[in-house]
């Protein structure tokens, strides 16, 4: 697909564009006529890099270009300022077109450039602090002192899409925010919620910390309360509410596999797992199948389940015979669980994928999950990681904002991280 940023949005947000091929001589004198500082690099048209005014201006150091804006000693008043306007939101949008080319990017095949020293040659691929490479869809923010901050708080939080699905509809919203992962431990938890409390607007919790999170809220709304973990916080007037998105994502997914009533089984005792027994609560599934590892976890959440919904609930420890055992009995399975994203995998021996089973994975990994693809090849309903982590980052975004953000823009950003992590 080719890439390009619409000419309004190069304009109002004082962007030049640079074509990697373009004499980099050719560049600065345009940009010092332009007053302009901020460098998007492209392929043929197409956002590959972005460049800050001072990573340009040491490349053209480096390469040996002149002129009396460098020259060291020179009056640095030469060189324009960045333009940010404070308080004004500063998307640079990149727009996908259904016309399909070769692309060069960043990450695709290379173009070779003459060495350093030459005024004339062609853009290197790479220089200076090269911040990011666009995909369709995705759009760079130019961050200011009005902005935002959202963030995703976890251990580990390495393999997680969830800031290019955020940035993707902050874009397309219009809305002054960043989204950012931190890696935060367990040690580290508490002070980590205490500084978000202060500086972030709202912040998304993920494993191993949704139920610890839980204990730390001023306030809880009612999924967050009944399933006694929190993967969305609201800061507010110094107060953090926290909520339950993962509750209402898997409440939509229930509904889009037309799983509604029966018999489920929940692999996994942690916060997901609680938040998928209060869906089956609120779809009208009259019985609960609760597996994990450690057989005194999983007896904990089925006797809440019991006790907070008057479901029919069990808990066992998690084996290759009690999954079939379980699987066999159920017309609806979840696995709540990070098995199958981070490695291994859930093993659902094949002639319990009956064609009347539906298969939820909370986990996510390009190409699915094992468990989806075993599911798929038998013809069964199927909903993934990323249909999940979609719909509950939407009702995050909604809760935080007020408003429902683009789940299709949401969707393809998701995808599109999803296939590089494949590439790469």
């Amino acid at each position: 697909m080719a890439i390009t940023l619409r000419a309004k949005d190069v304009m109002d947000k004082r962007v030049v564009l640079v074509d990697r091929s373009e004499p980099v001589s050719s560049a600065l004198r345009r940009m010092l006529d332009s007053g302009i500082w901020s460098v998007v690099v492209t392929d043929d048209g197409r956002p590959t890099a972005v460049l800050t005014e001072r990573d340009f201006v040491r490349m053209c150091l480096i390469r040996g270009v002149r002129g009396s804006a460098l020259r060291p000693g020179g009056r640095r008043r030469d060189l324009p300022p960045r333009h940010v306007r404070a308080g004004r939101s500063s998307w640079i949008r990149v727009e996908a077109h259904g016309r399909a080319q070769r692309q060069e990017g960043l990450r695709g095949g290379r173009r070779r450039h003459s060495g350093a020293g030459d005024p004339d040659g062609p853009l290197p691929e790479a220089a200076g602090d090269v911040y990011s490479a666009l995909p369709a869809g995705v759009a760079l923010k130019l961050t200011d002192s009005s902005t935002a901050l959202y963030c995703l708080i976890g251990d580990p939080v390495s393999g997680s899409i969830s800031p290019q699905v955020h940035t993707a509809a902050y874009a397309a919203m219009d809305l002054n925010a960043v989204y950012l992962a931190f890696r935060v431990s367990g040690a580290a938890l508490r002070p980590a919620v205490e500084g978000l409390r202060v500086i972030a607007r709202g912040f998304n919790v993920t494993i191993p910390h949704k139920t610890r999170v839980a204990l730390m809220m001023e306030e809880l709304t009612q999924e967050a309360s009944l399933t006694s973990a929190v993967n969305a916080v609201m800061a507010r007037d110094g107060s953090l509410v926290g909520h339950n998105t993962d509750a209402l994502a898997a409440s939509d997914l229930i509904d889009r596999l037309n799983a509604r009533g029966g018999v489920a089984t929940i692999v996994g005792a942690g916060g997901a797992a609680k938040s998928v027994a209060y869906a089956l609560w609120r779809k009208g599934f009259s019985r609960v199948l609760v597996l994990d590892r450690t057989p005194d976890r999983a007896e904990a959440l089925a006797s809440g389940v019991k006790a907070l919904y008057g479901l029919d609930a069990s808990g066992a420890q998690l084996s290759a015979q009690s999954l079939a055992d379980a699987v066999g009995r159920s017309n609806l399975l979840v696995n709540a669980t990070p098995l199958g994203m981070y490695g291994g995998e859930l093993e659902v021996p094949d002639y319990a994928l009956t064609h009347d089973l539906a298969v939820m994975d909370l986990a996510y990994a390009p190409g699915g999950t094992e468990l989806l693809r075993r599911a798929r090849a038998r013809g069964l309903r199927t909903a993934d990681g990323v249909e999940f982590l979609v719909s509950q980052a939407a009702h995050s975004i909604s809760f935080w904002t007020g408003r429902w953000p683009p789940v299709d823009a949401m969707g393809r950003a998701a995808e599109e991280a999803i296939g590089r992590a494949r590439e790469g």
